[in-house]
């Protein structure tokens, strides 16, 4: 059997090509995981209270001490204390009370309206893990299928058909390689 010497340029290039595409989409997915993480996360609670005030490159552990050194700088400690409610509340070891302000008033033709149902959602917005499958399902595919074009190729487009055949044990070691590991993916998750 005559075949031509293994090109390793076109190789070089294939799977320049490949590790590119897939370095993308390994970087999209970890950064949409990222964002999906970001957005459903909730700060840790903490059973600790700030009992102190920084004010001024300085700690305060009282009102008292805070009094002195704002009415040295001339502002009384009510002033401060109004400007800043949470501050004073945790300096003078109070619950912070701020009133809720209620949802603005709706406009006359939007209480007439009903309002819309809203959708339930059946979990995750979107399925990533099974998107993933299936481009490289499709991409297993797509190696296949062409590893197996060269005889469909050889009348009709005999130079494509013969840079395929050269490179066909790739092609299929590359479509076996993607579908063992979407096997073992599935399998493991």
């Amino acid at each position: 059997m005559n075949r031509l010497p293994f090109e390793l340029y076109y190789v070089r290039r294939a799977f320049t090509v490949m590790l590119a595409v897939l370095g993308l989409l390994a970087v999209g997915l970890t950064w949409a995981q990222v964002v999906r993480k970001i957005a459903d996360a909730t700060p840790p609670s903490s059973p600790v209270e700030a009992t102190s005030v920084v004010w001024g490159d300085l700690v305060f552990q009282t009102p008292r001490q805070l009094n002195t050194w704002l009415r040295v700088h001339g502002v009384a400690y009510s002033v401060w204390s109004g400007r800043h409610p949470f501050a004073s509340s945790s300096l003078e070891h109070r619950p912070l009370h701020i009133a809720r302000q209620g949802p603005p008033p709706q406009p006359a033709a939007a209480k007439s309206a009903p309002a819309p149902k809203a959708k339930a959602s059946s979990g995750s917005s979107f399925p990533t893990k099974t998107l993933v499958i299936a481009l490289l399902a499709l991409l297993a595919t797509a190696a296949a299928l062409v590893a197996s074009a060269p005889g469909a190729l050889r009348y009709r487009h005999p130079e494509v058909a013969h840079s395929i055949a050269d490179h066909r044990d790739l092609l299929l070691a590359g479509a076996a390689a993607l579908l063992i590991g979407i096997i073992t993916g599935v399998f493991l998750n």
